[in-house]
Order: C-alpha cells, then sequence, then structure tokens
C-alpha cells in the first residue's frame, strides 16, 4: 500500500493548491499517458487504513429507533476520533495549513445525515504557522433526520420478506482526514451503523451516550439575541459585540480568540486584541493578507481558550457562534 508524507509547511493552503492544478490539468491521456498533475493528486489521496494515527468509532446516541424523540426526529451520531499522541486533525477550518476532516454518508432509505456538529478547536501555533483542530480525541456530531414513515415500511416490507428476515439495514458513510506532527498524512476509513429487524442500533452504549452528551456541551452555542457587527479599515477587522437579555460574563482578554469558519478572512498567527467592558466587547483582528474584497458577513466562533470559561452567568457556555455583518471604514489618507 502506498503511503505518502509530506512536512507540514508543505500543507499550506493546499485546497487552493489542487484547485488551480485541476484548472490546469487537462485530464487529457495520450498513448496511456497521466498528467504529472494528476499523479500528484492521485498519489496524495492514496491511503491505507491499516497503521493510522486515528482510531474512529462511530455510536448512536440511543438504543434504537423506538428511542429517538418524536418531536424533532433526530438521531445524534458521536464519530469519536482517537488520536497518537504528539498527532491533531483539523477543524472546519484548518487555518494555515492542513484540510478540514470530511465524512461522505451513503444514500439510506429513511436516514438523511446533515452536516457535522464540531465542538470548538484548539489553536497550534508552530514555525510561524497557526492552524486549527483537535489532539488527544474528539467527537465529532453528526444530527441524522429519520423518516418515520419510510422506516416503517422499509422495516415491514423486511420482515415481511422471508428471504430477508434477517438482513440488517445499515448506514455506511466514508471518512477522511489529515493527521499532522512532524509531517502530515491523509487517513481515511469507513463507518457503517446497522439497524437489526427491531430496529436496534448496533455500537450502542450508555458510555457512548454519555460521550456524545459531553461533546454537545463543548460545540459552540447560537446566542441569537446578541448584537455582532464588524468594521473594516486599513487591514484591520473591528469586532463588536454586545450581550442581550441574557447575562454576559467575558473571559479574561488575553484568553479570547475568534474562529472563522471559513479560510483566508484572517491572519492566523497575528494577536488578537480583545476590550471587554461590562455590556460590551470589542475584539481586533488581522485580516487576511489574501482577502481581496469586504465580505458581507462573517461567521464564526469566539472561544474563551484553554480556561474554559463561559460566557454567560447561568449557563456553561466557553464558546459561542456569531454572524456578523462587515462594513468598511475610512482608511487614512
Amino acid at each position: 500500500m502506498v503511503r505518502v508524507t509530506w512536512p507540514r509547511t508543505a500543507m499550506i493552503r493546499l485546497s487552493e493548491l489542487f484547485q488551480k492544478i485541476m484548472k490546469k490539468c487537462r485530464f487529457t491521456i495520450i498513448s496511456g499517458f497521466l498528467p504529472p498533475c494528476l499523479v500528484l493528486i492521485l498519489a496524495i489521496t492514496i491511503s491505507g487504513h491499516a497503521n493510522n494515527r486515528v482510531s474512529v468509532t462511530l455510536f448512536p446516541e440511543v438504543a434504537g429507533l423506538t428511542d429517538i424523540d418524536s418531536n424533532t426526529d433526530t438521531l445524534w451520531l458521536g464519530v469519536a476520533m482517537n488520536i497518537m499522541d504528539g498527532w491533531h486533525v483539523y477543524w472546519r477550518n484548518p487555518g494555515d495549513s492542513g484540510l478540514p476532516t470530511t465524512i461522505r454518508w451513503d444514500e439510506h432509505g429513511f436516514l438523511t445525515p446533515d452536516e457535522i456538529h464540531w465542538p470548538q478547536p484548539t489553536r497550534f501555533d508552530e514555525d510561524g504557522i497557526t492552524t486549527y483542530g483537535y489532539s488527544d480525541r474528539v467527537v465529532l456530531l453528526v444530527p441524522v433526520n429519520v423518516s418515520r414513515e419510510k422506516s416503517k415500511a422499509q422495516m415491514c416490507a423486511s420482515e415481511n420478506n422471508t428471504a430477508n428476515k434477517n438482513q440488517q439495514h445499515t448506514l455506511s458513510a466514508h471518512m477522511n482526514w489529515l493527521v499532522c506532527k512532524d509531517i502530515c498524512l491523509p487517513e481515511s476509513t469507513h463507518l457503517s451503523l446497522a439497524i437489526d429487524q427491531e430496529g436496534n442500533f448496533s455500537g450502542y452504549s450508555k458510555t457512548a451516550a454519555g460521550m456524545i452528551e459531553l461533546s454537545r456541551s463543548l460545540v459552540p452555542k447560537n446566542v441569537s439575541d446578541w448584537q455582532a457587527e464588524a468594521e473594516l479599515a486599513s487591514g484591520i477587522l473591528t469586532i463588536t459585540l454586545e450581550p442581550g437579555s441574557e447575562k454576559a460574563l467575558f473571559p479574561d482578554s488575553d484568553d479570547i480568540y475568534f474562529y472563522p469558519h471559513k479560510q483566508g478572512m484572517i491572519e492566523h498567527t497575528a494577536p488578537q486584541i480583545a476590550t471587554a467592558t461590562d455590556n460590551r466587547l470589542t475584539l481586533e483582528i488581522e485580516i487576511s493578507r489574501y482577502l481581496r474584497s469586504t465580505p458581507d458577513r462573517i461567521t464564526g466562533v469566539l472561544s474563551s481558550g484553554d480556561s474554559g470559561k463561559s460566557w454567560l452567568r447561568n449557563r456553561n457556555i466557553p464558546a459561542i457562534e456569531i454572524t456578523f455583518p462587515v462594513t468598511s471604514g475610512a482608511n487614512p489618507e
């Protein structure tokens, strides 16, 4: 099995490089010859499952179909990534380098997975590069919409079919991630959740359900009544945040950090200057050198960092998700 290793610095803006390469490649095969750029892409994406630095486990929050809340018809799945000591994987925005973890679900008769819900990330600073991700262990959360009508119909059909009496319904996916230390390795695995004829899920345990609940507490919360806006002037993005009806408890200024959802918004290695009063937080961030125009809106996560302090007095919320409009300010002559 071919395995390609890459220095961490070589992963900077890898996704953008791929896009440029793909545009230049015509994928014309002449006399069995593959263009060098296509060979590069194929080589980088080849990865085996053996000797992975990350082991992955999929498990449900409840034991079976009958335990799903009928008010939401949502099944929550946990995807636990146990990461070898000293290595790390990436958040939805990897920062200066790296690639986000992805899960590609196969179509299923009555289960429809939604987007990943990401716990707040950690910042890794090394050799002038800042990346966002996770070390040790992270449990990614995936909400799955359950069609009760379809599930009943398909389960009954299987039960009445003698030939398929013991057949299981399986939700499957292919998962890819990049794991880095001194080098970066692309890894992948297959995920599957089996459902027996009684509607019971594979992989359920009270311990697994507890892991999902813990991870849910680490997912940034939306505080819809808080007001946020930003002004971009002279390369500095100034975010102003004012709490709504809930009593704010701003963390210490040195602990506050803003993680944008998208790459190319800010300079990840630059310091972020936070100034907090009783009812207002101002955060000054250096904008990315690659940003060519002022975005209409930016969404991201405000974290209290390693302190884990809550943003509210009456609830434990160490990270909040905010979306704010951006206006262009006056630049000095």
